[in-house]
């Protein structure tokens, strides 16, 4: 990750994260019927000691890319490409955000609760 990257912004972007939205945008699959809605209950961000970027979230389940599109969001705001204020105008009424998706390659489940 780039320098640029703000560990501040990125942590600002969690906390919006966290709690029950429509994960509309941020999401591949944008059909009418769908049920958009997820709960998060964790999303957190840190700088490792060996400069590794390292994000966490749980929640009560995942949309098709929704984890891909949170952090390619979140690497957007961070890096300044995207203002807070513009993504939470477009989350809130579920309007496209222009993002990359993360690489799949990195991400992995660690733990799945019932």
């Amino acid at each position: 990750m780039k320098s640029s990257f703000d560990i501040k912004a990125a942590k600002s972007f969690c906390k919006l994260i966290k709690g029950n939205h429509s994960f509309r945008s941020l999401c591949k699959n944008k059909e009418d019927d769908h049920d958009f809605r997820s709960i998060v209950y964790s999303c957190e961000v840190k700088r490792r000691k060996d400069g590794i970027i390292e994000f966490t979230i749980s929640a009560n389940r995942f949309l098709h890319s929704m984890v891909r599109a949170i952090v390619g969001a979140m690497i957007k705001v961070a890096s300044g490409n995207l203002t807070k204020e513009e993504f939470i105008t477009k989350f809130k009424n579920g309007d496209e955000i222009k993002i990359q998706y993360v690489p799949a390659k990195a991400l992995f489940l660690s733990k799945v609760t019932y």
